[in-house]
């Protein structure tokens, strides 16, 4: 088994405090890049990076800067 170099959506969705489908909607409309590691989705943690910073600061997680 190898290490996952990208994100799960439940990854995604405990970091930001935001619902799995809250997270599936943002990689789509943003067209995160993705793979598949079996039945498992991972997103590049460029893309998810790139979303974070733009997100409004008062819809940041606690202690994200």
């Amino acid at each position: 088994m190898s290490v996952p170099r990208g994100l799960t959506a439940r990854d995604v969705a405990k970091i930001w405090e935001l619902s799995v489908s809250q997270v599936y909607r943002l990689a789509n409309d943003r067209n995160w890049r993705r793979y598949r590691q079996g039945r498992q989705v991972f997103y590049h943690p460029e893309d998810v990076t790139q979303a974070m910073e733009e997100r409004p600061a008062a819809s940041r997680p606690p202690g994200s800067s």
